[in-house]
C-alpha cells in the first residue's frame, strides 16, 4: 500500500495534511534473477503485448541509479556499471508495481 497526501479542513477552518492509502496491485508473477548477481539480471514478465513497463533501480539512499523501458517478456539488463552493494529494483506497469531487493556482488 502506498500513501497519497490529502488535504482537509478542520473545524477551526485551518487546513491539515493527512495521508490516505492508495491501492496498487502488486505483481508477484514478475521474475527477476539471478539475485545476487555481478553482471546482468533478467526480468521476465508473464505477458508483454504492447508493453508500457519500465524498471528503476535505486540505491539504499533512494537515489535512482538506473532506469529504462521494458520491451519484451524476457529482458536481460546489464548492471555491471553498478558498484557492489544492495539496491532495490522496482518494475512498474501502468497501475501494477513490484519492488525487490537486488544484491550486486564483485
Amino acid at each position: 500500500m502506498q500513501w497519497e497526501p490529502n488535504y482537509c479542513e478542520s473545524n477551526s477552518g485551518s487546513s491539515e495534511r493527512k495521508a490516505k492509502p492508495v491501492e496498487l496491485e502488486y505483481v508477484s508473477d514478475i521474475k527477476i534473477y539471478p539475485n545476487p548477481t555481478n553482471n546482468t539480471i533478467t526480468i521476465e514478465l508473464p505477458t508483454c503485448d504492447n508493453c508500457q513497463t519500465k524498471y528503476i533501480i535505486y540505491d539504499l539512499s533512494g537515489r535512482k541509479v538506473l532506469e529504462n523501458k521494458i520491451t519484451n517478456s524476457k529482458n536481460i539488463i546489464s548492471v555491471s556499471e553498478l558498484s557492489a552493494g544492495t539496491y532495490f529494483i522496482k518494475v512498474i506497469d501502468s497501475n501494477k508495481t513490484t519492488t525487490q531487493k537486488l544484491i550486486i556482488t564483485d
